[in-house]
């Protein structure tokens, strides 16, 4: 049963169980209302107080002046998310992000002063050095940070809603093919065959970095042939740490041959360790006691991409070149979306580009099981086509 208690309200989930809710204004964009909320275990009356410190806190916030500086809002805003509910990868993102680029670029700018032109030159920043796509989704953020501060009182308009991301001239890289990512595995097989074995792994599962990084032993399930994903290890703004999948959900991967460069790599950790930990990391450091860190995965991948004369192409590419063998393998779009971790609608905008030969070869064999009809010899003038 909720009880209202001023702008907030406090329902009993159960017994010794309270959520307790507090108003916070409309959405900008469906003019819904949205409410922060809190689990309280205790009595009523601690159910009370968390309420009335719930609603201190989002009375603070909306008194904050328009002279604030926006790295003081921002965090107010990210603090609000979690209130929301966003996962801890999202808050994890939100915080990355907001230290590296939106602090530093418009931190230091009171509310009042933020306006298109400082949103725009942002982006130009940006733009320098990443791509089109990451700075998008960095302006996405700054979005809808800004809508909540609309709904706070403490913007009058969203200054970032008319900002644009420059558009590079694109070069298309392609994708890598089979001679290549043999040329990168024999250049790393004599460097480092255990890490060489990541990088055929990847080509023939297509997992993320962050994936591979934290995939165990214990994932691994030899008789069935399947691989079960659930954990990935990614960078953050204090190092790294072990977290869900980018889609927040576990996945099971088949393979075939990934398990024979699996086991040549669990072999090789054997004769080097004297056993194997079940549970630890399959690329890990210190016998898989401690993940590999994936920007030191990127260098090696890119040092022996370089070694083999492959130029322009990332360690992520190696996820692309599965899809795109997926594909080639005739298998259907579901199949390899499922298989890779990605939403249909997302195979089908970001890889349609994959591989025009198999396209081609496709379109060569669709055929109508019909004639046309003879033309006559005498086919009269010949009219151009009005195309207006």
């Amino acid at each position: 049963m909720a009880r209202a208690h001023g702008t907030g309200n406090i329902t009993e989930v159960e017994k010794g169980r309270y959520r307790v809710r507090a108003y916070i204004g409309r959405d900008p964009v469906t003019g819904s209302p949205r409410f922060a909320s809190k689990n309280v275990r205790g009595t009523k009356s601690d159910a009370r107080a968390a309420l009335n410190l719930l609603l201190a806190d989002v009375a603070e916030k909306r008194s904050r002046g328009k002279d604030t500086p926006l790295k003081v809002a921002m965090l107010d805003w990210i603090e609000h998310a979690q209130a929301l509910g966003r996962s801890q990868t999202t808050l994890d993102k939100y915080r990355l992000i907001n230290s590296k680029w939106i602090t530093p670029l418009l931190g230091n700018l009171a509310l009042n002063k933020v306006d298109t032109y400082s949103v725009d030159k942002a982006v130009m920043t940006m733009s320098e050095s990443l791509a089109p796509a990451t700075v998008s989704n960095i302006l996405a953020i700054i979005k809808a940070a800004f809508s909540q501060f609309v709904v706070w009182g403490w913007m009058p308009t969203n200054p970032a809603t008319n900002a644009k991301v420059p558009q590079r001239a694109t070069t298309e890289r392609g994708v890598l093919t089979q001679p290549q990512v043999a040329a990168i595995l024999r250049s790393a097989e004599a460097d480092d065959p255990d890490w060489a074995a990541m990088i055929a792994v990847v080509a023939l599962t297509g997992l993320r970095r962050g994936e591979a990084c934290g995939l165990r032993w214990s994932d691994i399930d030899w008789q069935g042939k399947r691989i079960t994903i659930e954990r990935a290890y990614i960078p953050t703004d204090d190092g790294h740490k072990i977290t869900a999948t980018k889609t927040g959900k576990a996945r099971t991967v088949l393979v075939d041959q990934a398990l024979e460069f699996l086991d040549a790599h669990y072999r090789r950790q054997i004769d080097i360790y004297g056993a194997v930990h079940p549970d630890g990391y399959v690329f890990g450091i210190d016998g898989g006691a401690t993940p590999p860190r994936p920007k030191t995965v990127t260098a090696f991948f890119s040092r022996h991409a370089k070694a083999a004369g492959v130029h322009g192409f990332r360690f992520h590419d190696l996820r692309h070149f599965s899809v795109t063998m997926g594909v080639g393998t005739g298998a259907d779009v579901d199949t390899v979306a499922r298989q890779h971790g990605h939403s249909t609608e997302v195979m089908l905008n970001v890889y349609s580009h994959a591989d025009e030969d198999r396209a081609r070869q496709m379109v060569s064999k669709m055929r109508l099981d019909a004639t046309m009809p003879p033309i006559p010899e005498d086919r009269g003038q010949v009219v151009e086509r009005d195309e207006g």
